[in-house]
């Protein structure tokens, strides 16, 4: 793959943009044909900060932003989209099979509230598009209630700390005439390089600024 840069965000970290080639390489490996869906993860306003002790009698002020709160966030996911898997087999519906990956990076807003920008990769042939976003079955209802559910939120407190960007989804299809394939992945690395960009992050706290995962086949 050739990779892209953003001319517009500063200087872009070239070992960020490695590994998130890397993952789709891989990603692709295992479904030629990927649904790749952008968000944005927000923490709670939970007036932890505040002195008006009010801000801080709310229920996200109890949220579990803690250690693993990634973690939590990916096997919530992946245990959704398994039992809604399991779900339609029960009732008799072909289901093809579906590998999560991801990768994410940590910033700070100009009012340093951190959050995070995620792209999950998904089989295309499983998820083709996010669904809506107010239903538990879609796919835009399971990252809802997996980012809850690492928050330990109720869905319907934490479903404005999900954000769904303009054009969230892209479609790769590796199978696809070079050219057509080219067409496809120049706009979505470009929109992954943001990812990447140096500015926003913060660097000496002992905290991740980026991660992905380490895609694994494990099916023919």
């Amino acid at each position: 793959m050739t990779q892209t840069r953003l001319t517009n965000h500063g200087p872009l970290n070239q070992h960020y943009l490695n590994r998130m080639e890397q993952t789709l390489r891989g990603a692709l490996a295992i479904h030629p044909r990927l649904a790749i869906v952008r968000i944005d993860l927000r923490l709670p306003d939970n007036g932890s900060h505040s002195e008006n002790m009010l801000e801080r009698d709310s229920v996200t002020f109890f949220a579990n932003t803690g250690t693993n709160l990634i973690k939590r966030f990916i096997a919530s996911l992946k245990a959704h989209i398994g039992a809604d898997g399991y779900a339609k087999i029960r009732a008799g519906i072909r289901v093809h099979p579906c590998e999560v990956n991801y990768f994410w990076a940590r910033e700070y807003s100009k009012n340093h509230k951190e959050h995070y920008h995620f792209a999950l990769t998904f089989n295309k042939d499983r998820f083709f598009a996010l669904g809506d976003y107010g239903s538990r079955n879609t796919l835009a209802g399971m990252i809802i209630q997996a980012w809850s559910s690492a928050l330990g939120l109720n869905p319907e407190d934490a479903a404005t700390l999900v954000h769904f960007p303009e054009n969230p989804i892209y479609h790769l299809n590796h199978n696809a005439p070079r050219e057509e394939f080219m067409m496809q992945l120049y706009p979505l690395l470009t929109r992954l390089s943001y990812l990447a960009k140096e500015r926003t992050k913060v660097y000496g706290t002992g905290q991740r600024n980026f991660g992905c995962s380490k895609p694994k086949k494990r099916w023919n």
